[in-house]
């Protein structure tokens, strides 16, 4: 701390911060703040420090430095993925399943989360890869080309059970994004029409970032006094769907299942009853 011009006090860090920024080596933290030449960039260094988890970023910097590359990368190490179910083993059931799937798709019980945080730009196009048309025939982009077939699934399994007494409810859309794409994502649904599903079945929220390492450990700092940061994955999305509210809609809603995709697969059957019988009945197990 005797790098620091300004008081202890005027840090605002907690002392268990400061004991985790120098238990981890982080201590150049303590030196960019030094740095900052207007209280408000000390005010939003010192907010992005108190976010940080000094602990997850010392363990997967620890785990990744202990792991073998060699190992990791050993073809004759990686198995094969089984399915837990096969084409065969269900066949008999088939029907069933899907009966199953359709009902809980109707009852509003099944949610679609879409994994589009990224950009096209390996495709050459400098925005959501969701507003990018693959040149379908119907030359829809991939963000129309899903909202039509969430939609229209739903339509399909009302259809099917418009003689029983079921109370139909409507499924919702969930859409992750990214710091550097959501506000691009929400101007492309709004311009049109969020593609036919009701405002209040659609939410976006952005998909959270973790701090950059640079080969020692250290947390990279991308200006002076601002840290570096990236999206945090995929797998990001289960902090993510908890801190932006979306499991407590699920609860509200009756919602069982998320039915997750990622917005570059073209190829996904979203909203499939079969799949979603399959995992009602049996995927519990």
């Amino acid at each position: 701390l005797e790098l620091i011009d300004f008081k202890f006090e005027d840090l605002e860090l907690s002392n268990e911060i400061i004991q985790k920024i120098n238990q981890t080596k982080h201590t150049h933290l303590l030196e960019a703040l030094k740095q900052c030449k207007t209280k408000e960039e000390k005010n939003n260094l010192i907010s992005q420090i108190k976010e940080i988890d000094f602990d997850i970023m010392h363990n997967l910097y620890e785990q990744g430095k202990n792991a073998k590359l060699e190992t990791i990368y050993n073809p004759n190490s990686i198995s094969k993925i089984e399915s837990q179910f096969s084409k065969e083993s269900i066949s008999p059931e088939k029907d069933k399943l899907s009966e199953i799937g359709i009902e809980y798709i109707a009852q509003g019980k099944v949610a679609t989360l879409i994994l589009s945080g990224g950009l096209g730009t390996r495709l050459g196009f400098n925005h959501p890869k969701g507003e990018y048309n693959i040149k379908l025939p119907s030359n829809k982009s991939l963000f129309n080309y899903f909202a039509n077939r969430f939609l229209g699934c739903q339509l399909m399994c009302r259809k099917k059970l418009k003689n029983k007494n079921i109370e139909f409810k409507d499924c919702p859309l969930f859409i992750m994004t990214s710091k550097q794409n959501d506000s691009d994502v929400r101007e492309f649904f709004e311009k049109n029409k969020n593609f036919g599903v009701k405002k209040e079945n659609i939410f976006f929220f952005p998909q959270g970032e973790i701090c950059a390492l640079d080969n020692d450990g250290k947390i990279l700092l991308e200006t002076p006094t601002k840290i570096f940061k990236a999206p945090d994955g995929n797998g990001g999305c289960l902090l993510a769907l908890k801190k932006h509210g979306i499991i407590d809609e699920c609860i509200k809603r009756g919602v069982e299942f998320i039915n997750i995709m990622a917005i570059d697969n073209p190829l996904y059957k979203l909203m499939d009853p079969l799949f979603i019988g399959t995992t009602v009945s049996k995927g519990k197990n």
